[in-house]
């Protein structure tokens, strides 16, 4: 026999279900034991995909976990390996039920770049603009990046290091909106960031 518990699981692709949980959680199957939340807690923040655990009980012993799951931020194909990045930064494995729909980032050894790489799609991904725009990245064995677009026209950026990348965004975020404005869009295949203070077109 089995602990009674309620389970909701919350998180925009889905890492775990209800029956994986009651699976995988020993303490859950075995009704004689008394339940220890805290550790619950902890066995439940294990598991691939959960961001936050929060187990309760009623007077009847009825139990209560609250489940929330990461949101992945891009997906990694690292050397032979593939996974995705969430929002808090850390390394998560793919869900077996679901793909999201993220930046793909491909390259050698960058769990390295973890935190770069977190901070630089943090703003992509919070900016319409970006947002839109950026659907792929490569990074070479340098650390140099070339981001691509699908956007309106498909075309390639050099990026360069990760380093200043703000104000790198800044710059192409500003050449979007202006090339948007004026249709200008197809005039260009590669666009150049590396350069101080401006952004190079070449066909």
């Amino acid at each position: 026999s089995t602990h009674h518990a309620d389970i909701q699981i919350d998180g925009p692709i889905p890492f775990q279900t209800a029956e994986d949980i009651m699976e995988s959680i020993d303490i859950l199957k075995d009704s004689q034991s008394k339940i220890n939340i805290r550790l619950l807690e902890e066995k439940l923040m294990e598991l691939n995909g959960v961001a936050r655990a929060e187990v309760f009980s009623d007077l009847r012993d009825q139990l209560f976990v609250r489940i929330e799951q990461v949101v992945p931020l891009l997906r990694l194909f690292d050397t032979d390996t593939s996974y995705y990045l969430c929002r808090e930064g850390t390394g998560v494995a793919l869900s077996p039920y679901h793909t999201a729909k993220v930046p793909v980032v491909s390259g050698k050894n960058l769990s390295g770049m973890h935190k770069a790489l977190h901070q630089l799609f943090l703003l992509i991904r919070e900016d319409e603009v970006l947002k839109s725009g950026i659907d792929a990245a490569w990074i070479d064995e340098d650390g140099e990046l070339t981001l691509y677009s699908a956007w309106g026209c498909d075309h390639v950026i050099r990026f360069g290091t990760m380093e200043d990348g703000k104000e790198k965004l800044d710059k192409l975020k500003v050449f979007y909106k202006e090339i948007v404005s004026t249709g200008r869009r197809t005039a260009f295949d590669q666009l150049d960031l590396r350069f101080e203070g401006q952004v190079v077109m070449k066909k």
